[in-house]
């Protein structure tokens, strides 16, 4: 029956596993936007030899940026900010796999000592409507058919936010104990509301809406959980599966698992979480004639990598690296100087900042300001400040 339904053998589909933040994420974001909205879904595939499909594993989420889209029917992601992000995991984690510990000191297992895929989206639709729409197929199929860009496989997770909670028994595990009582006026309570229950997501799986009865025949139809928010206001989430191989898409039930089963991402680093202060630093070098160019670049061999300014205006004797580390402005700019006299000896087809980095050397205590660093201070300040010593020969 299951064959003649979907045209597919069950055996044939993958087998999909979901960090708890992920179901987390979703239900939060379609609580917050009244229209359509989503994330990139980012995890690992791994090839399988008893299945066609390979197994999925999502990790995380990669929210767009200002620029996404977000009507009442439509949601249409920024590509630029979330493919920046997926390339600083990428490259950071393959440092991580190298020392063989992820981001928070846990031990990486051979099945994750392999790059990260972008593995398909989450987006919320409209109203109660459950199942791809005839642009999400059309986009799919699009995705799968892109020679450099597009993956083999592609998952779709649909949230809808239910106004009328569907009738179902509380979960075994929250049946024995009385919930703690939310304040709903105090900051946060909802959110944490939502993390409390939808850690009872596994107990949520199968539940039907009245208003789906005529699904009953349908054997894919547990494949989906729903996420109590309150007595009037759930979040389901529909989990959708399509491939090179299967043309169409065809429902999954994934494994929902603790977040600490599973790595843990590089924390994104500060010139991608934070634009704004980017462009700020950016601007303000300029407007002081620095020609600041920035670099990703592993300065310590230690994970995450830093994110190095570099730049030079006459009459320093000396070209700056300042050396900031993702969690910049918490942490005050390693300093590095390079004599600008190095500049005579390049060659034409030499790595310009390879070469300069190669011939720095740490800035000495007594270069650096006598004011305390703090997130308020700023790279021109410091920049100003360090090339002040350096020019009045303040610097052994």
């Amino acid at each position: 029956m299951f064959r003649n339904l979907f045209g597919v053998n069950p055996e044939r589909l993958p087998r999909v596993t979901v960090a708890q933040r992920v179901i987390d994420k979703i239900v939060s974001n379609a609580l917050i936007y009244e229209t359509e909205t989503g994330e990139s879904l980012v995890g690992f595939t791994l090839e399988n030899e008893d299945r066609v499909e390979p197994d999925l594993i999502v990790v995380e989420t990669i929210a767009p940026d200002e620029s996404a889209i977000r009507l009442g029917a439509m949601f249409e992601q920024g590509d630029e900010w979330q493919e920046a992000i997926f390339n600083w995991w990428v490259d950071n984690w393959r440092k991580y796999v190298e020392r063989g510990m992820d981001a928070v000191g846990k031990p990486i297992t051979p099945r994750f000592s392999r790059d990260i895929a972008h593995l398909g989206n989450w987006h919320k639709h409209p109203g109660t409507f459950t199942i791809p729409s005839d642009g999400d197929l059309d986009t799919a199929l699009d995705d799968l058919a892109d020679p450099e860009q597009g993956m083999p496989e592609l998952l779709v997770f649909l949230a809808t936010v239910w106004e009328k909670l569907p009738p179902m028994p509380p979960p075994q595990d929250m049946a024995e104990t009385e919930p703690e009582e939310e304040d709903e006026d105090k900051p946060g309570a909802q959110v944490s509301a939502i993390s409390r229950l939808a850690n009872a997501v596994q107990g949520l799986r199968g539940r039907r809406e009245p208003a789906l009865e005529e699904e009953d025949d349908d054997p894919g139809t547990g494949a989906w959980v729903v996420v109590p928010i309150s007595d009037q206001v759930s979040v389901r989430i529909d989990f959708w599966y399509i491939s090179r191989r299967i043309r169409r898409f065809v429902r999954i039930l994934p494994e929902v698992v603790p977040n600490e089963t599973l790595p843990v991402m590089p924390p994104i680093g500060w010139h991608l979480a934070n634009p704004e202060r980017m462009r700020a630093e950016r601007d303000g070098l300029r407007r002081e004639k620095f020609p600041v160019d920035f670099k990703q670049y592993d300065s310590d061999g230690v994970p995450p990598m830093e994110i190095c300014g570099w730049m030079w205006r006459p009459p320093s004797p000396y070209i700056l690296f300042l050396v900031t580390s993702a969690n910049y402005p918490a942490v005050m700019p390693k300093v590095r100087i390079t004599p600008v006299s190095v500049l005579k000896a390049l060659g034409e087809d030499e790595n310009l900042f390879a070469r300069l980095w190669e011939a720095s050397s740490p800035l000495p205590p007594s270069g650096y300001p006598e004011w305390q660093w703090t997130p308020e201070r700023t790279l021109v300040e410091l920049a100003l400040s360090v090339e002040a010593k350096l020019i009045e020969g303040k610097v052994p």
